[in-house]
C-alpha cells in the first residue's frame, strides 16, 4: 500500500454513490418486506467493502487492483440483486444493476462505461430470454431497459469524462505548483549554501579580528536556513576570555548594557561548556545564573552554548538563543558545532596575526626611538665639537693678521 499527496476523489465519489445505492436498496427492501439471507449478505459485504474503501481514502492510501475490485464487486452485488429480486419486473427496481456503470465510469471513464454497459446488457438480456415467465411483452420491457441503459451510459460517461478532465487539470496545476515551490526551495537552498560557503571562505581567509567576529555571528543566521526571519530572531554573542571573566567581544540583538557585561563563567551552562569542552543546550536561559544577566536573552526560551576551544586552549563561548523552544533541531545544532570549530581556527589565526602586527608595530616604534636617540646624541656631541673647531679656526685666522704668536697659540689649542 502506498500513499500519494493528492486525495483520491474518484474513491470518494464511488463510495458516495455506493452508499446511496445500498441505503436506497435497503429502504425499498424494507418497505416491500423483501429480504433473503443471500441478498442481505451481499449488501452487508458491499457495505463493509465501502467502509474499508472510505477509511483507505481518509488515510490517503492506495493499493493495486483496488479499483478493479470495486467495479467487480459492485457488478456482482448489483447483478445478483437484479436476478434474485425478479429482474425487470422484480420486487426491487431493475435499475439497481446500473451501479457498476457509475463506478466504472468514475474510475475508467468511457472505457469502463462501455465494458460494464455490455455486461449489464448481457445480464438483462439473459434473464429476460431464459429466466422471465412473461410472454412477448418481456422483449418490449427489455427494449425499454436497453434504451434507458444506453442513455444512462452516455450521460454517465460524458459527466465522468468532464469531471475527471477538470480534476486532472486541478491536480496537474497543484503538482506544477508544488514543483515550482520545490524548485524555488532548492534554488534558495543552493543560494544559501553558496552564501554560507562564501562566508566560511571569508572567515578562513580574513585576518582582521573584528571582521572575524562579525562574520561568525552572520554565519549563525545563514547556517540556519529557512525561515530566515526566524533565524534573525536569534540573540547571539561571542564571549571571549578577558581578565578572568568572559567579555562580550561581538553580539547581535543584545543591548548596549549587555555588551559591557562581563560573566565569570563559573556557574551554570557557561561553566559546564568551559570545563567540559562540549556544547550545552539550555532550556529557559533566563533562569541560568550567568546567562540571565544578559537582558537580550530574557525573552528566549532556549539557548545553545558552544565552546570556542582548540586543543587545551580555550578562547571563550559562542552563545545563541531563540524565542522558539524547538528552533535548535539536531541538524541545526550540528551545523552550529561545525561553525564553532571553524570559528576557533579563524579566531586563533586572527589573534596570531594581531600579535604579529602588534610586535611589528612595537619593533617599528623601537627603531624610531633609537633613530631619534642617535640624532639627539649626534646633535649634542660631534656637532657642537665641529662648530667649536670652526669658531677657533676663524679666530686663529684673524690673529694671523695682527699677532702671529697668538695665532700659533690658538692653533695649538685646536690641536689639543
Amino acid at each position: 500500500m502506498r500513499s500519494l499527496d493528492s486525495p483520491f476523489y474518484a474513491d470518494w465519489y464511488a463510495a458516495f454513490f455506493r452508499w446511496i445505492f445500498l441505503i436506497g436498496t435497503a429502504v425499498i427492501a424494507g418497505l416491500t418486506d423483501w429480504y433473503t439471507p443471500f441478498t442481505a449478505g451481499l449488501m452487508i459485504t458491499s457495505a463493509v467493502w465501502n467502509i474499508i474503501i472510505s477509511f483507505i481514502s481518509i488515510a490517503n492510501k492506495q493499493f493495486n487492483a483496488k479499483r478493479i475490485l470495486s467495479v467487480v464487486l459492485d457488478f456482482i452485488v448489483a447483478a445478483a440483486l437484479f436476478i434474485f429480486s425478479g429482474g425487470l419486473a422484480g420486487t426491487l427496481p431493475w435499475f439497481i444493476i446500473l451501479l457498476p456503470i457509475i463506478t466504472a465510469g468514475i474510475y475508467y471513464e468511457w472505457k469502463g462505461v462501455i465494458w460494464t454497459g455490455v455486461l449489464v446488457v448481457l445480464v438483462q438480456a439473459t434473464w429476460t430470454i431464459f429466466g422471465s415467465q412473461y410472454g412477448l411483452e418481456r422483449f418490449i420491457w427489455l427494449g425499454i431497459a436497453l434504451f434507458i441503459d444506453a442513455v444512462f451510459a452516455v450521460i454517465v460517461g460524458w459527466i465522468c469524462h468532464k469531471v475527471n478532465l477538470r480534476q486532472r487539470a486541478k491536480q496537474l496545476a497543484v503538482i506544477n505548483q508544488k514543483k515550482e515551490v520545490e524548485k524555488a526551495a532548492r534554488q534558495h537552498e543552493r543560494d544559501q549554501s553558496q552564501k554560507f560557503n562564501s562566508l566560511l571562505e571569508n572567515l578562513s581567509t580574513t585576518l582582521d579580528y573584528q571582521e572575524v567576529l562579525n562574520t561568525i555571528l552572520d554565519l549563525c543566521v545563514t547556517a540556519m536556513g529557512e525561515p530566515q526571519l526566524q533565524a534573525e530572531l536569534m540573540a547571539r554573542a561571542v564571549l571571549l576570555h578577558g581578565e578572568g571573566d568572559l567579555l562580550v567581544a561581538c553580539s547581535r540583538r543584545l543591548s548596549p548594557h549587555d555588551q559591557k557585561t562581563s560573566l565569570p563563567g563559573v556557574q551554570g551552562a557557561l561553566s559546564q561548556v568551559i570545563t567540559q569542552g562540549e556544547p550545552v543546550l539550555v532550556d529557559e536561559p533566563a533562569k541560568d545564573p550567568e546567562i540571565s544577566r544578559l537582558a537580550g536573552v530574557q525573552l528566549c526560551q532556549i539557548a545553545y552554548c558552544l565552546p570556542l576551544m582548540r586543543g587545551l586552549d580555550s578562547y571563550g563561548v559562542l552563545l545563541v538563543a531563540h524565542p522558539d523552544k524547538g528552533f535548535f533541531t539536531q541538524d541545526r545544532r550540528e551545523t552550529l558545532e561545525l561553525l564553532s570549530h571553524q570559528a576557533v581556527i579563524a579566531i586563533q589565526n586572527a589573534r596570531l596575526f594581531q600579535d604579529l602586527s602588534d610586535e611589528k608595530e612595537h619593533l617599528v616604534q623601537s627603531m624610531e626611538e633609537a633613530r631619534k636617540d642617535l640624532a639627539r646624541d649626534l646633535h649634542d656631541g660631534p656637532t657642537q665639537a665641529v662648530a667649536s673647531l670652526a669658531m677657533r679656526a676663524n679666530i686663529a685666522r684673524k690673529y694671523m693678521e695682527t699677532d702671529l704668536d697668538a695665532a700659533k697659540n690658538e692653533v695649538e689649542q685646536i690641536e689639543n
